[in-house]
């Protein structure tokens, strides 16, 4: 759960409905409900620091208690920075929003804060690319929400890891249809003079020998680079059958590097002085 907005509203509900013609989102929660499997000082340094905050309150669930009274998880390191892994993969914490170093200052804002995109992910190790930007609104409620495929993750019943039709990603809290809700999503557009964009993205393709190609922190540049159009990033986007997808992406460079897996299995990034390495997946 690496923080890498520049302010936060929320990380995990959203109101959102049409003010004056323009989608804008309320948090209607005044905490955070996270999964804490793998959270640690490297990765996630600003929602390790609350969690190990002793003056933050925080509910925890499924995780490891020691005997002196104290929490462990998977990811969190030892005083000699030994890694201690029993947990459930579906360890949760909860904890107040007023605890993050970057909480929007719009936070109880009424009207909330404008919507610019929708982004919606899955869980595929098989071939969806990390980012991929919908041709229109329409395009991507139906090919990047409703027709997602994703993992079975710890979170619901059955067997971990499987692969199944998953609308939205969140077809076991649907109090709906999944095309009542699609449908819900096709009329909104309708009201608005700006129609947000809509992304597809994937932190979770594997290479061939099972291991991940990216990590958390690789969101950043997938956020910042294309999400945001940042003025400071390099982007060349080419449109496929599914959406533009970037296939070079550098901050700092004019050659770039869409960070993919090549036929020998490596993966070729750009560092931000620009020069260019190689890593094996």
């Amino acid at each position: 759960m690496t923080m890498i907005a520049d302010t936060v509203v929320g990380d995990d509900l959203a109101l959102v409905r049409d003010f004056n013609r323009e989608a804008r989102a309320v948090n209607p929660e005044v905490s955070m409900f996270g999964i804490i499997d793998d959270v640690n000082p490297e990765d996630d340094p600003e929602i390790y620091r609350v969690l190990t905050d002793p003056e933050a309150e925080v509910i925890f669930s499924n995780v490891l208690l020691t005997e002196e009274g104290d929490v462990w998880w998977r990811g969190k390191p030892d005083e000699q920075g030994r890694e201690v892994p029993p947990s459930h993969p579906n360890a949760r914490f909860t904890v107040s929003v007023r605890h993050l170093a970057k909480l929007d200052p719009r936070i109880d804002d009424p009207l909330g804060v404008p919507v610019s995109a929708f982004v919606f992910g899955g869980k595929d190790f098989t071939a969806w690319p990390p980012v991929e930007e919908a041709f229109d609104w329409d395009h991507g409620i139906a090919t990047k929400g409703a027709a997602l495929e994703s993992e079975r993750t710890a979170a619901v019943l059955g067997r971990v890891g499987e692969v199944e039709f998953n609308p939205f990603a969140i077809l076991d809290f649907l109090s709906i249809s999944p095309g009542a809700f699609a449908e819900l999503h096709f009329r909104f557009a309708r009201r608005l003079e700006k129609v947000p964009k809509v992304f597809g993205v994937n932190y979770f393709l594997r290479g061939r020998d099972g291991g991940y190609l990216a990590e958390k922190r690789d969101k950043r540049v997938w956020r910042s680079g294309w999400s945001s159009g940042s003025t400071e990033t390099r982007m060349l986007s080419r449109p496929q059958r599914g959406g533009y997808r970037f296939t070079k992406i550098c901050a700092g460079c004019s050659t770039g590097s869409s960070g993919r897996s090549s036929a020998s299995g490596s993966t070729r990034r750009c560092s931000p002085s620009g020069s260019r390495s190689s890593s094996r997946s």
